[in-house]
Protein backbone atom coordinates (compact mmCIF):
# COMPACT_ATOMS: atom_id res chain seq x y z
CA UNK A 1 0.00 0.00 0.00
CA UNK A 2 1.33 3.09 -1.12
CA UNK A 3 0.28 6.32 1.64
CA UNK A 4 0.28 9.62 -0.21
CA UNK A 5 -0.47 13.32 1.54
CA UNK A 6 -1.69 15.82 -0.04
CA UNK A 7 -1.94 19.26 1.76
CA UNK A 8 -2.73 21.63 -0.99
CA UNK A 9 -6.17 22.26 0.73
CA UNK A 10 -4.61 23.76 3.79
CA UNK A 11 -7.61 26.40 4.64
CA UNK A 12 -10.26 24.08 4.94
CA UNK A 13 -7.51 21.37 6.87
CA UNK A 14 -6.28 18.47 5.86
CA UNK A 15 -7.07 16.46 2.74
CA UNK A 16 -5.47 13.13 1.87
CA UNK A 17 -5.41 11.01 -0.85
CA UNK A 18 -4.76 7.60 -0.96
CA UNK A 19 -3.47 5.71 -4.06
CA UNK A 20 -3.57 1.28 -3.33
CA UNK A 21 -1.57 -0.69 -5.35
CA UNK A 22 -2.76 -4.02 -4.56
CA UNK A 23 0.02 -6.76 -5.46
CA UNK A 24 -1.07 -9.77 -4.54
CA UNK A 25 0.51 -13.27 -4.92
CA UNK A 26 1.02 -14.29 -8.56
CA UNK A 27 -1.92 -16.47 -9.88
CA UNK A 28 -0.17 -19.01 -11.03
CA UNK A 29 2.22 -19.48 -8.32
CA UNK A 30 -0.02 -22.50 -6.86
CA UNK A 31 0.44 -24.02 -10.07
CA UNK A 32 -3.53 -24.32 -10.89
CA UNK A 33 -3.39 -25.70 -14.38
CA UNK A 34 -3.23 -29.70 -14.61
CA UNK A 35 -1.32 -31.96 -17.02
CA UNK A 36 1.56 -30.08 -18.00
CA UNK A 37 -0.89 -26.82 -18.96
CA UNK A 38 0.91 -23.70 -19.10
CA UNK A 39 -0.34 -21.00 -16.51
CA UNK A 40 -0.97 -17.15 -17.94
CA UNK A 41 -1.14 -14.71 -15.04
CA UNK A 42 -3.26 -11.25 -15.51
CA UNK A 43 -3.77 -8.83 -13.02
CA UNK A 44 -6.84 -10.74 -11.26
CA UNK A 45 -7.24 -14.07 -12.68
CA UNK A 46 -4.85 -16.61 -14.56
CA UNK A 47 -5.97 -18.61 -17.79
CA UNK A 48 -4.49 -22.16 -18.70
CA UNK A 49 -3.13 -23.35 -21.68
CA UNK A 50 -4.06 -26.69 -21.92
CA UNK A 51 -1.85 -29.42 -23.23
CA UNK A 52 -3.06 -32.12 -26.39
CA UNK A 53 -5.58 -34.55 -25.22
CA UNK A 54 -6.89 -32.08 -21.90
CA UNK A 55 -9.60 -29.42 -21.81
CA UNK A 56 -11.05 -27.32 -18.80
CA UNK A 57 -10.45 -24.04 -16.75
CA UNK A 58 -7.66 -26.30 -15.16
CA UNK A 59 -6.96 -28.56 -18.16
CA UNK A 60 -8.62 -30.96 -15.58
CA UNK A 61 -10.54 -32.64 -18.19
CA UNK A 62 -9.35 -35.62 -19.68
CA UNK A 63 -10.27 -35.32 -23.36
CA UNK A 64 -11.60 -38.86 -24.97
CA UNK A 65 -9.68 -39.27 -27.92
CA UNK A 66 -12.13 -42.18 -28.79
CA UNK A 67 -14.88 -40.09 -29.87
CA UNK A 68 -13.93 -39.75 -33.30
CA UNK A 69 -14.00 -43.73 -33.50
CA UNK A 70 -10.21 -44.63 -34.74
CA UNK A 71 -10.34 -48.09 -34.84
CA UNK A 72 -11.21 -49.60 -38.50
CA UNK A 73 -12.69 -53.55 -38.96
CA UNK A 74 -15.10 -53.79 -36.48
CA UNK A 75 -12.23 -52.60 -33.70
CA UNK A 76 -12.75 -51.19 -29.60
CA UNK A 77 -11.60 -48.07 -28.53
CA UNK A 78 -10.14 -47.94 -25.32
CA UNK A 79 -9.46 -43.95 -24.27
CA UNK A 80 -6.64 -43.43 -22.16
CA UNK A 81 -4.90 -40.68 -20.83
CA UNK A 82 -3.83 -38.36 -24.16
CA UNK A 83 -3.94 -41.48 -26.19
CA UNK A 84 -6.22 -44.63 -27.18
CA UNK A 85 -5.37 -48.16 -28.07
CA UNK A 86 -7.46 -50.56 -30.46
CA UNK A 87 -8.61 -53.88 -29.11
CA UNK A 88 -8.47 -55.53 -33.05
CA UNK A 89 -10.43 -57.91 -34.16
CA UNK A 90 -8.57 -61.45 -34.85
CA UNK A 91 -6.03 -61.44 -37.60
CA UNK A 92 -6.15 -57.19 -38.05
CA UNK A 93 -3.53 -55.17 -37.19
CA UNK A 94 -1.89 -51.63 -36.95
CA UNK A 95 -2.72 -48.63 -34.02
CA UNK A 96 -6.23 -48.31 -36.12
CA UNK A 97 -6.85 -52.05 -36.92
CA UNK A 98 -6.14 -50.71 -40.47
CA UNK A 99 -4.32 -53.96 -41.79
CA UNK A 100 -6.35 -56.84 -42.89
CA UNK A 101 -4.98 -60.28 -42.20
CA UNK A 102 -3.42 -61.87 -44.75
CA UNK A 103 -6.08 -64.42 -45.28
CA UNK A 104 -3.58 -65.95 -48.61
CA UNK A 105 -0.43 -66.50 -45.73
CA UNK A 106 -1.20 -70.21 -45.66
CA UNK A 107 -1.55 -70.74 -48.81
CA UNK A 108 -5.13 -72.23 -49.39
CA UNK A 109 -5.44 -72.51 -53.32
CA UNK A 110 -4.36 -76.07 -54.05
CA UNK A 111 -3.45 -77.38 -57.58
CA UNK A 112 -1.53 -73.86 -58.64
CA UNK A 113 -4.25 -71.50 -57.76
CA UNK A 114 -3.88 -67.93 -57.41
CA UNK A 115 -4.49 -66.44 -53.87
CA UNK A 116 -6.55 -62.98 -53.66
CA UNK A 117 -6.82 -61.13 -50.34
CA UNK A 118 -10.07 -58.98 -49.72
CA UNK A 119 -11.32 -57.58 -46.51
CA UNK A 120 -12.53 -60.06 -44.44
CA UNK A 121 -11.33 -63.71 -46.47
CA UNK A 122 -9.39 -64.86 -49.96
CA UNK A 123 -10.83 -65.88 -53.14
CA UNK A 124 -8.88 -68.58 -55.37
CA UNK A 125 -8.86 -68.18 -59.53
CA UNK A 126 -8.29 -71.68 -60.42
CA UNK A 127 -6.13 -73.19 -63.59
CA UNK A 128 -8.08 -74.17 -66.53
CA UNK A 129 -8.52 -78.11 -65.41
CA UNK A 130 -10.06 -77.13 -61.50
CA UNK A 131 -13.03 -75.54 -59.70
CA UNK A 132 -14.11 -75.48 -56.24
CA UNK A 133 -13.08 -72.52 -53.48
CA UNK A 134 -9.36 -73.78 -53.20
CA UNK A 135 -8.97 -75.64 -56.72
CA UNK A 136 -9.50 -79.31 -55.03
CA UNK A 137 -12.07 -80.51 -57.75
CA UNK A 138 -10.74 -81.43 -61.14
CA UNK A 139 -13.29 -79.77 -63.61
CA UNK A 140 -14.98 -82.94 -64.95
CA UNK A 141 -13.75 -84.22 -68.30
CA UNK A 142 -17.08 -84.33 -71.04
CA UNK A 143 -17.98 -87.03 -72.45
CA UNK A 144 -17.59 -87.64 -76.02
CA UNK A 145 -20.56 -87.50 -77.85
CA UNK A 146 -22.32 -91.51 -78.35
CA UNK A 147 -21.13 -92.75 -81.67
CA UNK A 148 -24.50 -93.20 -83.84
CA UNK A 149 -24.78 -97.29 -85.00
CA UNK A 150 -23.75 -98.24 -88.02
CA UNK A 151 -26.43 -98.49 -90.57
CA UNK A 152 -27.22 -100.24 -93.39
CA UNK A 153 -27.42 -98.51 -96.31
CA UNK A 154 -30.96 -98.25 -98.14
CA UNK A 155 -30.97 -100.79 -101.13
CA UNK A 156 -30.98 -98.76 -104.12
CA UNK A 157 -33.06 -98.94 -107.05
CA UNK A 158 -31.52 -98.87 -110.53
CA UNK A 159 -31.99 -95.50 -112.57
CA UNK A 160 -34.94 -95.76 -115.36
CA UNK A 161 -33.25 -96.08 -118.57
CA UNK A 162 -34.68 -94.31 -121.04
CA UNK A 163 -35.58 -96.16 -124.28
CA UNK A 164 -33.22 -95.39 -127.03
CA UNK A 165 -33.97 -93.18 -130.10
CA UNK A 166 -33.72 -94.42 -133.32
Amino acid sequence: MVFVSDDSAAESGFKFSFEFELTGPDPCESNPCQHDGECESHPDYYTCKCSDGFAGINCEIDMDECASYPCKHGGTCVDGVRDYTCDCLEGFTGKDCETPPDFCASNPCENGGLCVNRNVDFVCSCPRDFMGEKCEEPVPTPSPPPTPAPTTPAPTQPEPTEPAKN
